[in-house]
């Protein structure tokens, strides 16, 4: 029986939809090639475009050239291979001697910043292959003759940075035993060490660890007490996150030797702590807004009376000064305003109000006017009175014997010739016949500077008061007897300690203040006053979350994070196994790796990332003009995934919110 004939047809051909069909007239491969290149990237319009060919074969529709894109001060070149009348794909460029993806993006950073090359980590190269000098293509179709591209006993700086974070690197041991024939390219192309080292890495189990969490937080406070005799206790927490912790029962020996490390002075540490019961060995930097309230001592009334008063400025804050509350114009007339001369700010307004201090030794220490000065010139016969004149600013001063000539300005612009009179017995401001006003010797100059509205009132004063001390969350210590205290405000952290805030005792009381940011003075202050008022009431201290709060609000972030890191992995085991470049093929494995323990890391590690790229692009265009080793389809998929990537981390970069730092 004969057999029918053409019973099978031959397996159809499939062609590369990556390659691009020329047409069989040469002459027209310019203009289809740069229609192609302008496809591929829109922006080119309006660059000087040209198609170079270097080595061009009709009748066999082979060729190598570049396209050159150029503006007024930049340049690339784009490398095209043409075989059988098919365009191999435009998707790698040249700029500044370095090779990158042809992408919209790379692409806009030449021309528009100018600067992406400035990012990018350079791997070490050999013989021009990896940058093609002058474009010269040809000379690179036999690349093995050129040498490799960079010895593979270099290091792995990204894997042996997230080398503590990898979660699953047995999913490398089970493909390379299922893949021999790749780990012989690890092997053939010196990464064998690299992958025994990945294939038996294992996870870090943190319940492994004695210390657990407690040494997870550092310590920012901490508080030795003496128990009794020879037993000491350590309170400790952070001034971030609040997280309590108490050590055992020490001895003595034990707790010196403790205390050796993190103080010098441990015998004085020590004595400290039997003499006084405890040492607060750690301080954090004490909060300057928080203030303990004393309403019921500080009772604000109208300045009346020349003496030192405790104002309010427009912010709260309490100021010191001198308040002389008659003041006249330089015709001896009353002017219906008040002085007010502190350390750091001055005023003059209609009425002023604070707290009158007693026993206060401040003095008004009078000064040789200088041009440009504002102030006032005061009289003050003794200590409980004084007088001063309208503020004027000093526009020349001159000295004529004993006498200090000055010409002066008021606050109006009304010009004054001033004159101290040493005459004997003169009391008051005279006016002269030149029209000078004559004024006594003991008339001192007070500069007046830091000009600013004080309280003006009780109700303003009590206004500002209220201003500067309420807060959402105030804290009121109350001694209950016997060295305990009842706090309310302090309800969360002392239930995190594991004690009861209606009956603490005094160092418990100290540790909380401390941790959330009260000085050691303050806490003295507010255990006197307490003492002394039956309560103390604290505004402003800090309000830090504890360690539940702290990772309840990192969760959605969390999240978020486990989500990008998905998206950016990549497998690229089988591509990596063909590249000989170290640094390479330590970016290319460790996108497999990427969570959100280590994206930071990876975000740090751009520029190398994209020297992997630069080199990946070489390895491409060597692939399509005669390198063997490196199969062009495993560098291009390598190339744009490594593209996706990095796309990815810097836009991950620019959202602050979301990466941690």
């Amino acid at each position: 029986m004969t057999m029918p004939a053409n019973l099978f047809i031959d397996a159809p051909e499939v062609q590369d939809v990556s390659l691009t069909h020329l047409s069989t007239d040469t002459n027209q491969w310019p203009e289809e090639i740069l229609q192609k290149f302008k496809e591929r990237i829109p922006r080119s319009e309006g660059l000087n475009l040209m198609v170079k060919f270097m080595k061009k074969d009709d009748e066999m529709g082979t060729a190598t050239g570049s396209i050159v894109a150029n503006s007024n001060d930049r340049a690339i070149v784009v490398p095209i291979i043409v075989k059988d009348f098919m365009l191999f794909p435009i998707d790698v460029m040249i700029a500044k001697g370095k090779l990158l993806p042809l992408t919209p993006d790379f692409f806009s950073e030449v021309f528009q910043k100018g600067d992406v090359f400035e990012r990018i980590e350079e791997y070490p190269t050999y013989g021009g292959l990896g940058r093609f000098e002058d474009a010269n293509l040809w000379n690179a179709i036999y690349p093995p003759a050129l040498g490799r591209y960079a010895y593979a006993s270099a290091g792995y700086p990204l894997l042996d940075q997230i080398s503590g974070t990898i979660k699953n690197a047995h999913e490398l041991k089970e493909w390379l035993e299922q893949n021999p024939a790749y780990a012989v390219n690890f092997k053939k192309h010196g990464h064998q060490d690299l992958i025994k080292k990945l294939a038996n890495l294992r996870p870090v189990n943190m319940n492994e660890f004695s210390q657990g969490e407690e040494n997870l937080i550092p310590k920012s406070v901490m508080m030795v007490r003496r128990e009794n005799e020879n037993k000491y206790s350590i309170l400790s927490s952070n001034d971030q996150v609040f997280s309590p912790a108490i050590s055992p029962v020490l001895d003595y020996d034990q707790c010196r030797r403790f205390m050796a490390t993190i103080t010098d002075a441990v015998d004085d540490a020590m004595n400290e702590v039997d003499q006084n019961g405890e040492k607060m060995l750690r301080v954090p930097e004490p909060s300057d807004s928080v203030i303990l309230a004393k309403t019921d001592e500080e009772i604000a009334e109208v300045a009346d009376s020349f003496d030192a008063y405790s104002v309010k400025s427009n912010t709260g804050v309490s100021v010191v000064g001198l308040v002389i509350p008659k003041v006249i114009d330089f015709d001896q007339k009353p002017v219906d305003l008040k002085i007010f001369i502190g350390k750091t700010m001055q005023t003059i307004q209609p009425e002023i109000c604070g707290v009158r201090l007693k026993n206060d030794r401040m003095e008004l220490p009078g000064q040789m006017p200088n041009i440009g000065q504002t102030g006032t010139f005061v009289y003050q016969p003794d200590k409980s009175h004084a007088l001063a004149t309208v503020p004027v600013t000093i526009k020349s001063v001159s000295t004529i014997g004993q006498s200090l000539n000055v010409v002066a300005y008021d606050l109006m612009g009304r010009p004054y010739r001033l004159r101290t009179e040493s005459t004997m017995g003169l009391k008051r401001i005279a006016l002269a016949h030149d029209g000078t006003y004559l004024m006594p010797k003991e008339m001192k100059w007070i500069p007046m500077q830091g000009f600013g509205p004080v309280s003006n009132s009780p109700e303003s004063y009590a206004v500002k008061v209220a201003g500067a001390k309420i807060t959402d969350r105030p804290v009121t210590i109350i001694p209950t007897g016997f060295g305990q205290y009842s706090v309310k405000g302090l309800g969360k952290y002392a239930a995190a300690a594991g004690w009861d805030p209606t009956n603490l005792e005094g160092h418990q009381m100290r540790f909380l203040l401390t941790s959330l940011g009260v000085s050691q003075m303050k806490i003295a202050q507010v255990q006197k006053h307490a003492a002394r008022k039956g309560h103390a009431e604290l505004h402003g201290l800090r309000q830090i979350p504890l360690v539940s709060e702290k990772v309840a609000a990192a969760r959605p972030t969390a999240e978020k994070l486990l989500k990008i890191s998905k998206l950016l992995r990549r497998n690229l085991f089988k591509e990596a196994s063909y590249i000989d470049n170290a640094q390479t093929v330590d970016a290319m494995l460790a996108l497999h790796f990427v969570n959100p323990d280590n994206i930071a890391k990876f975000i740090g590690k751009i520029p190398h990332l994209k020297g992997a790229i630069s080199t990946l692009a070489s390895c491409l265009l060597a692939s399509r003009v005669g390198l063997k080793e490196v199969p062009e389809e495993a560098a291009a998929t390598a190339m744009h995934r490594l593209v996706e990537v990095v796309d990815g981390l810097e836009k991950l970069r620019a959202a602050k919110d979301i990466v941690p730092s």
